[in-house]
């Protein structure tokens, strides 16, 4: 039953949620002046930052955009067009596949659930997670099945996101 629950279904979000809890770079040229992208993409939910890291999700990249989209593409960091980065500030639907959810997410597992630890965590980090043991302020999400305790006390006092195991196994798609 856990493992159906590794299909490929689709959810529909909205599309300024796909920036929630990313790091932004940009480079180049754009046609949105540098400050109001910033603003939008901050209000958007993002942490921008001046330079392409390991931590950085997605570089949008302008002509000219130079060493920082090699940087980006050497990386591993998704690169946007800017009409992609205002497509995804635009207000309406997408539709993206169940397991994206979790990309890039930081996630704790706690309390008693009906898949394994080690599989809930190994399903977790194929669909782009990072599993931490404890719950910090990095935590983008708790896991919590009966019997969760302080780690759900944690969390709540964080103003972490709480999943029932439902919730978990549905955003695998």
């Amino acid at each position: 039953q856990f493992q159906a629950a590794l299909g490929g279904g689709n959810v529909v979000v909205k599309e300024e949620q796909l920036l929630i809890g990313k790091v932004v770079c940009f480079s180049g040229t754009l046609e949105t002046p540098r400050a109001e992208a910033k603003k939008a993409a901050e209000k958007a939910g993002a942490k921008v930052t001046s330079s392409v890291s390991g931590k950085t999700d997605i570089l949008v990249a302008g002509p000219g955009a130079g060493s920082k989209l090699a940087q980006a593409e050497s990386k591993g960091v998704e690169v946007w067009s800017e009409e992609q980065f205002q497509a995804a500030l635009g207000g309406g639907n997408v539709v993206v596949k169940e397991e994206q959810l979790l990309i890039g997410k930081v996630v704790c597992f706690s309390g008693t659930l009906e898949t394994p630890r080690a599989e809930a965590k190994k399903a977790a980090e194929k669909a782009g997670a990072k599993v931490t043991s404890s719950v910090s302020g990095k935590t983008d999400i708790l896991v919590a099945g009966p019997g969760a305790g302080s780690k759900l006390a944690q969390a709540e006092s964080k103003g972490v996101e709480v999943w029932s195991e439902e919730q978990f196994q549905a955003a695998l798609g």
